[in-house]
């Protein structure tokens, strides 16, 4: 069996050297493994970079997993991904607004973005997935087929295997590993996460008509869409259809989604025609039990291994960054040699209420029947119509701030005047 490694195996892969650029939030350094260079992992490994700790991701892919359509990073999310030195805006779409329309095209709720991103200090940015990967990964040393087999416990903190038998110790682990995770396996609960009975047909493809600064959602009782920018000229979409376990993938989806959406207006067909089968991914929706307790020891999880949720209003992505802002402002108490479990319970208590509440609200957005497709029928999205003006951006905002614990200023407050904890390495592969 290979020797233990401390952050990193006893491999040689080629490297290529790239200096990490970021901001210093403070804190005692400590070694850190992250399981998972997805989202949520990256913008953890950038925290704890950006704090001074020494951090190895390991992947389980041979190379950053770029599939996905577009995500979109409200307004307080970019302002924590700002303070990590990722800014969406330079590869994305910033939105000013969002409106709700329905199907015949009739807007009902109008919402301006300025207040909400004036309170944030960031815009709300549509941007494909795969371009925010890119930018979270700059220069954080991933090892790539490294896929986590399990852990355990040491008088020092945590030793990770991987199932070539390699083994990593660290003072700190983190599980992103995603809504499979298997830290979340090892450490929580090994139950799968549950299918809520929908699915989302999303993709990204050239702009087929102009689309500016507003993201558009079309919805009735059983159906709901949207289209918006995703920068460079791309049109980022979702079409949202029930779905059941094990059902089979259709063949031509294009066709199956026409006809689930006939008699939706303009630009719907337009984007229809657009479209061919190749562009289309699909997303099933399933949901994990968020634990009271995320972690043992030294361990932790971020991200969908913790909470996984349907794609909804991209509750999970921002969710994720609420995790890395609380995790990072939790470890800055820790000093010296301290061990760090106390402060990830203090973590995982603090986001747990917020991590149900976003679950709860992606779950039960989308309902074929009950009182959420009552709301959505006709009648009453006619009524939405008659709030006024500003109701859209008073709901919008308030449920923002409902689901962001705004630690973005406490994180930027903790910013010392020296370097990160060293010169890090990235695989080319990573580039």
């Amino acid at each position: 069996m290979p020797a233990p490694s401390r952050f990193g195996s006893s491999r040689a892969p080629a490297l290529v050297l790239q200096q990490v650029v970021l901001p210093n939030v403070g804190g005692a350094t400590v070694h850190a493994l992250v399981i998972g260079a997805g989202l949520a992992g990256l913008a953890t490994a950038r925290g704890l970079l950006a704090a001074g700790h020494e951090v190895t991701v390991l992947e389980q892919a041979p190379a950053l997993r770029t599939r996905g359509g577009a995500v979109t990073v409200w307004p307080f999310g970019n302002a924590v991904l700002s303070v990590l030195g990722v800014h969406p805006e330079t590869a994305g779409q910033p939105i000013a607004e969002v409106d709700l329309r329905t199907p015949t095209g009739r807007t009902v709720l109008h919402c301006d973005l300025a207040g909400i991103t004036h309170e944030a200090g960031a815009p709300a940015v549509v941007i494909p997935r795969r371009a925010l990967l890119r930018q979270l990964a700059s220069g954080i040393p991933i090892e790539y087929n490294a896929s986590f087999a399990g852990l355990s416990h040491t008088p020092q903190g945590v030793t990770a295997t991987t199932t070539d038998g390699t083994r990593h110790t660290a003072d700190l682990l983190i599980g992103a590993d995603g809504v499979h995770s298997r830290v979340r396996a090892h450490l929580v609960d090994a139950t799968p996460a549950r299918p809520t009975g929908m699915a989302t047909w999303q993709g990204l493809v050239p702009a087929p008509f102009t689309l500016g600064t507003r993201s558009t959602m079309m919805l009735d009782r059983t159906r709901e869409c949207g289209y918006m920018s995703a920068g460079d000229g791309q049109l980022a979409f979702f079409f949202d259809v029930p779905w059941t376990p094990g059902e089979t993938v259709p063949a031509h989806p294009l066709a199956e989604l026409r006809r689930h959406y006939e008699g939706f207006a303009a630009p719907i067909p337009d984007l229809f025609d657009a479209l061919t089968d190749a562009d289309l991914e699909l997303f099933p929706h399933t949901r994990h039990h968020v634990a009271r307790a995320w972690g043992r020891g030294p361990c932790t999880l971020v991200g969908d291994a913790a909470h996984g949720m349907p794609p909804v209003m991209a509750h999970g992505l921002n969710q994720g960054l609420e995790d890395v802002a609380v995790l990072m402002t939790e470890l800055a108490t820790v000093t010296g040699r301290t061990d760090p479990s106390r402060a990830l319970r203090t973590y995982e208590r603090t986001r747990r209420r917020r991590a149900v509440l976003a679950g709860t609200l992606a779950s039960n957005a989308i309902h074929l029947t009950g009182p959420t497709a009552l709301g959505h029928s006709l009648p009453m999205l006619n009524l939405t119509s008659l709030a006024p003006a500003n109701t859209g951006s008073t709901v919008l905002g308030a449920l923002l701030r409902s689901l962001s614990h705004r630690r973005h200023d406490e994180l930027s407050a903790l910013a010392v005047a020296r370097p990160p904890a060293a010169l890090h390495v990235v695989r080319a592969s990573a580039t």
